[in-house]
């Protein structure tokens, strides 16, 4: 390893700024800085910085605070030096193939998908090119199915790589909500709303204020609540079960389903008005045996994701 040796605090965060450390090994008592505050700082500036904290006071809580903070290990002193050799052998080892599937995930990506989907196919890159023109504005989307396509990691995939990215991104199922407390989920109540509301909720619109809202499956989701949604996409209000008090908030919806809405609209189970407001950008995701070429390329992706996944784990159980 080529080695820096510093000796102070400041002079060793003076470095961190300046140049790409890959692993720190610091005193945790120190003459102007605390160890811990090597550790916060050195995970502030470049946090895949792997940190050792070494120390001759002891104790359990200062350990899993360390821990806690971000620390690789914490070792006593006096220290062995081959203890501390075979430490940091294995923290350089964890990052090589940390960043080894990172820069797998980067290669594979700019090559054969986008944000984490993989598709090399011409529906799949029909598919990117949309993605790229809409992640950045607040379009609402629909996305259209069958189950198993990916129509979620198409909704976080638009999230991750949009402006909203730092703010929440919630999913909520219609179909796995009963219809009497769907309508809680998405809106909140009051407290004393109905039986059992012992106290105020928040609903997910405003959960995910400034954020997305991933509907999933809502051909399934009943009238009722149609007309209530429908109220917020006009104005971007809400009102909680049992208030009459609306509640403004910043919402990009991304719906979801594996039926045909337009048929839905026709029989009445959906509403018109409704299908309009989702239906700005429709994505259809064909099924897998209608994209065969991007099984093998599929198949690559996981046998490298899971291989790093598992070979670190088992180093780390040895």
């Amino acid at each position: 390893y080529n080695c820096t040796t510093v000796l102070s605090g400041s002079e060793g965060l003076k470095i961190i700024r300046k140049d790409v450390i890959d692993i720190v090994i610091t005193d945790l008592i120190l003459h102007d800085l605390d160890g811990m505050v090597i550790l916060k700082e050195t995970k502030k500036i470049s946090p895949e910085t792997e940190v050792i904290l070494v120390t001759g006071y002891g104790s359990v809580e200062n350990a899993v605070t360390a821990m806690q903070k971000g620390a690789s290990t914490y070792l006593l002193k006096p220290v062995n030096i081959d203890h501390l050799r075979a430490v940091v052998d294995k923290v350089a080892e964890k990052q090589c193939l940390v960043r080894r599937n990172l820069e797998l995930h980067k290669e594979l990506e700019e090559k054969f998908g986008f944000a984490g989907i993989t598709g090399n196919s011409q529906q799949m890159h029909r598919i990117f090119h949309i993605l790229k023109q809409i992640s950045s504005t607040t379009a609402t989307v629909l996305v259209v199915g069958e189950s198993g396509t990916g129509k979620e990691l198409i909704a976080r995939a638009i999230h991750y790589t949009g402006p909203r990215k730092n703010n929440p991104f919630v999913a909520l199922n219609s179909a796995a909500i009963a219809e009497t407390l769907l309508e809680s989920e998405l809106f909140g109540h009051e407290k004393g709303a109905f039986t059992g509301a012992a106290y105020q909720r928040m609903g997910k619109f405003e959960y995910a204020n400034n954020g997305t809202l991933f509907l999933d499956e809502i051909g399934d989701m009943p009238l009722s609540t149609q007309v209530k949604l429908l109220r917020f996409m006009e104005d971007g209000r809400i009102m909680r079960v049992g208030s009459n008090e609306t509640i403004k908030t910043d919402v990009r919806i991304i719906a979801a389903t594996n039926k045909d809405l337009g048929i839905l609209v026709e029989e009445g189970k959906f509403r018109e008005d409704l299908y309009f407001r989702f239906n700005v950008v429709c994505l259809r995701l064909p099924p897998l045996r209608e994209r065969q070429e991007d099984i093998f390329l599929l198949i690559d992706t996981f046998i490298q994701e899971f291989s790093a996944k598992y070979l670190l784990l088992g180093r780390q159980h040895k």
